[in-house]
């Protein structure tokens, strides 16, 4: 049995920020166990693009600015809109009619955005699920299901117009399935500007490269002398153990009772000539009655496309084509529904990651915070 003082399970962006920000802090005594090094966060086999999150809000992703290399601006003016046989876009004169709920939903993710940049702030130094709960306003958007608030705001038209597509083609889900506040926060590309990005995951990592061991973790128990971790190579004796883990995994790990319902696709890295009505722009976007979520075309002509199916009929989008990479998320993120997980389980104990806001510059939060609770207590 091997004694540590701190063991950090999962090695995605919140393990690794977790690890970053103790060895910034001058604490190096703690591994790293992990089956691969990014977790969701990876890439195409030459670096260029980003299979994970498909885009970073610049402005706001203010913890892991220095390690993302952005790319192009994502533009609405270069979205199609497809539903129910049904092609568009908000350059048709039609949009003019939805200026009103545009202006207040405009009104809406102004309010979001003040609240959630003092939330990110405060996440860094004090638990998320604290966070929330001592604010009423996010605990209120946190808890209520985005159908409602969009009923009762008076915006549900231009969002089952013009906003449902996009939520779609990046959540997986509907959005009568998700809470307002995963709306409000998908939907903050609308008032700033939004990029495609890759992340230098070799910066995050390269001065505590010898810290991390793959491994797997197959369980966790409290001991009168801190906490011992079994993997299936070794055992270890640990005074704090940060659990990095995708909720699914973090379920079963810390026997959860509830969790967010989660949201799959299939992602396709294709290459080839995709036929003329699905080439006329940078993203075609698919409402919530398809199986299909989103076409993205990358910079160097490649193209993600994304879909419930594993085998969706490709010959309807592609005269000739080769498949260099398929992705099951399985699930991508969890996301259906309004539970709030703690982060801190017990004494030395923390829970870290994206199971209560989905979005890479809040589970690198979580690290942040986990790092700084062991730095205070070492």
């Amino acid at each position: 049995m091997l004694k540590i003082n701190t063991l950090i399970i999962g090695g995605g962006i919140s393990g690794l920020s977790t690890a970053y920000n103790l060895k910034k802090g001058g604490f190096s005594d703690f591994k790293i166990i992990t089956e691969d090094i990014g977790g969701r966060v990876c890439f195409s086999k030459d670096g260029n693009v980003q299979y994970g999150a498909y885009y970073v809000m610049e402005k706001i992703y203010v913890n892991t600015r220095k390690f993302l290399k952005l790319g192009r601006k994502i533009n609405r003016s270069e979205m199609f809109y497809h539903k129910r046989g049904e092609t568009y876009t908000i350059l048709q004169l039609s949009f003019i009619k939805y200026i009103p709920q545009l202006i207040r939903l405009i009104f809406l993710l102004l309010k979001f955005k003040r609240h959630y940049i003092k939330f990110k702030k405060e996440s860094c130094f004090r638990p998320q699920d604290e966070v929330i709960k001592s604010d009423p306003y996010l605990l209120y958007v946190y808890e209520t299901n985005a159908e409602k608030y969009m009923k009762e705001h008076g915006i549900s038209d231009i969002v089952h117009r013009y906003m449902e597509e996009v939520l779609h083609g990046t959540t997986f889900t509907k959005v009568n399935k998700i809470n307002t506040f995963s709306f409000l926060q998908f939907s903050l590309p609308l008032i700033t500007s939004a990029s495609e990005f890759t992340l230098d995951k070799d910066k995050i990592i390269e001065g505590f490269r010898e810290n991390i061991i793959l491994d797997t973790v197959t369980s966790i128990k409290k001991t009168e002398d801190g906490h011992l971790v079994k993997t299936l190579k070794e055992e270890y004796l640990v005074k704090n153990v940060v659990v990095a883990t995708p909720p699914n995994v973090s379920t079963k790990l810390l026997h959860m009772k509830e969790l967010k319902g989660g949201v799959d696709a299939y992602m396709f890295h294709i290459v080839g000539q995709a036929k003329v009505d699905w080439q006329e722009t940078r993203f075609n976007l698919f409402s919530d009655e398809n199986d299909m979520l989103a076409i993205a075309f990358m910079a160097d002509k490649s193209c993600l496309f994304y879909s419930k199916k594993s085998n969706p009929d490709l010959d309807k989008y592609f005269y000739d084509y080769k498949v260099i990479e398929k992705k099951f998320w399985n699930p991508a993120f969890n996301l259906e529904g309004g539970v709030l997980w703690p982060s801190k389980i017990e004494d030395g104990l923390l829970l870290i990651g994206d199971h209560n806001v989905c979005d890479i510059d809040d589970a690198f939060i979580t690290g942040i915070f986990a790092a700084n609770q062991i730095l205070k207590n070492k």
